[in-house]
């Protein structure tokens, strides 16, 4: 019996280590000014702008830094009194943030992501909503 509980555990181990790293940002099921995008409740919203954990846990820094940046609640940031009180909040309702953090790389990560942003780009007469959105989003 011990003996196989220590080939269970093996395998487990076997299978979580050769899981295969995902490069590109999750895309999130539900997106403002779509249809889906319809809830009940500020927590089935919140529910369901989650990233699923296996996925989370298999996506490289930069494509979880970006999809933290894709975040479709990453607006309400600005609902705040403070950018740290706003982004406080999105934390605590974001579990992509403190995966984010979890990385050893993520601030080299980020540091990358935000040279290679050009806010030049953005039409000054653009709405501000698409100002932010060209700049702040990685799509793919």
């Amino acid at each position: 019996m011990k003996r196989l509980l220590s080939v269970l555990v093996l395998l487990f181990y076997l299978q979580g280590s050769f899981a295969q790293q995902i490069n590109t940002p999750y895309q999130f099921p539900v997106k403002p000014n779509t249809p889906q995008w319809k809830f009940n409740s500020p927590e089935e919203m919140f529910n369901k702008c989650q990233i699923p954990v296996d996925v989370m846990n298999n996506l490289t820094t930069e494509a979880l830094a970006k999809t933290c940046l894709n975040y479709p609640l990453f607006g309400l940031m600005n609902a705040y009194n403070t950018p740290q009180a706003g982004f406080n909040a999105v934390r605590k309702n974001f579990n992509g943030i403190d995966a984010l953090f979890e990385r050893k790389d993520a601030g080299s990560v980020l540091i990358n992501i935000y040279k290679s942003m050009n806010p030049e780009n953005v039409d000054k007469s653009w709405p501000l909503l698409n100002r932010e959105s060209s700049v702040n989003h990685f799509e793919i």
